[in-house]
């Protein structure tokens, strides 16, 4: 009797112990996990993973070409956190994605733009002829600003899907007569061709902004993971603009250039922080991204690529995790 008494409190005993020792051993949080396209104007994350600047909060990067896997991986939860255009946002809403746009990465007034084979001269010598496009996505986008400031229609030319990183090679051989296409393929194709752009986004300028958006519920359960993203990003960007080496180095690696080049495309593309940001997201403030955000909506219905009810800014735009990212920068 004494013997099992004995065994009955040795394996309480040394129950407990697993149990304190399992509470005193600390749980690695989750990563925020972020998925975006190879873009200047998003480099910025890289920094932010590679050097800790969001920590405690840790970041799991991934990237991919296609906005229709971003998309995907964003729709089913796969990620996190998604850097994408303003176009694509309101795209994500909607086909029916829970979308909160929390803050704005970047203009590009210049690095997108349509290249073409020799010969072709402006976007009116488009008409008839076969361009690569990535449907859905702001090539899309500047495909059709560019027909429209030219007087054509789009039926007026022969659309093929061609992604971005194909484009050059599509060219190069005769499957498509033109393709639009962004920074760093933009510059690769000028210096190796004597055509210059029939179009960029310098033509229609601050139409193209880029963002990062999330899930409703991540803004309620993870709110001090995102406000560390803010955070971070801001510090990768100031450190950017004031040529820390450690941020220059790293963001130039990601986009496979030498940091010159990266400089140089950045005269193309313009970067905000958090008080930018702050700013671009009152919907009272007069540098607003709301008229931007009202024409993009307009944009889309009168091309048949909104389905649902137009969206207002409040049903997508959240400023409250800047908000709470500027305020703890100020402590």
């Amino acid at each position: 009797m004494i013997r099992h008494i004995f065994a009955y409190c040795w394996w309480l005993v040394l129950f407990l112990a697993i149990i304190a020792s399992c509470a005193l051993t600390p749980v690695k949080p989750e990563p925020l996990r972020v998925r975006l396209a190879t873009w200047p104007g998003y480099a910025p994350l890289y920094a932010v993973a590679g050097h800790d600047l969001a920590a405690p909060t840790m970041l799991e990067v991934s990237t991919s070409e296609l906005a229709q896997d971003n998309y995907r991986a964003f729709a089913e939860g796969r990620v996190d956190v998604l850097a994408t255009t303003l176009y694509s946002a309101l795209q994500y809403h909607d086909q029916g994605t829970p979308t909160v746009i929390f803050m704005v990465t970047d203009y590009s007034n210049g690095a997108d733009g349509i290249i073409a084979r020799a010969g072709i001269n402006s976007v009116a010598d488009l008409r008839g002829r076969r361009v690569g496009v990535e449907s859905g996505s702001i090539s899309h986008f500047v495909l059709l600003r560019a027909l429209a400031q030219a007087d054509l229609q789009p039926d007026d030319v022969e659309m093929t899907h061609v992604g971005v990183s194909e484009a050059i090679d599509a060219l190069d051989h005769g499957l498509v007569d033109a393709a639009v296409v962004w920074e760093p393929v933009l510059s690769k194709y000028t210096q190796t061709h004597t055509q210059p752009p029939l179009f960029t986004s310098a033509d229609i300028p601050n139409e193209i902004i880029d963002v990062l958006v999330t899930h409703p519920e991540t803004v309620e359960q993870r709110a001090d993971d995102l406000v560390n993203l803010a955070r971070g990003w801001d510090r990768a960007v100031q450190g950017w603009r004031t040529g820390a080496s450690e941020i220059s180095g790293t963001m130039a690696t990601v986009m496979n250039v030498e940091v010159p080049d990266l400089r140089r495309q950045f005269t193309m593309i313009e970067l905000t922080d958090l008080e930018q940001n702050r700013r671009l997201l009152d919907p009272d403030m007069p540098t607003s991204i709301r008229p931007a955000f009202e024409d993009m909506v307009s944009f889309l219905q009168s091309n048949g690529q909104l389905e649902a009810p137009p969206p207002t800014p409040a049903d997508l735009i959240n400023a409250q995790i800047v908000t709470a990212a500027l305020g703890e920068a100020q402590d």
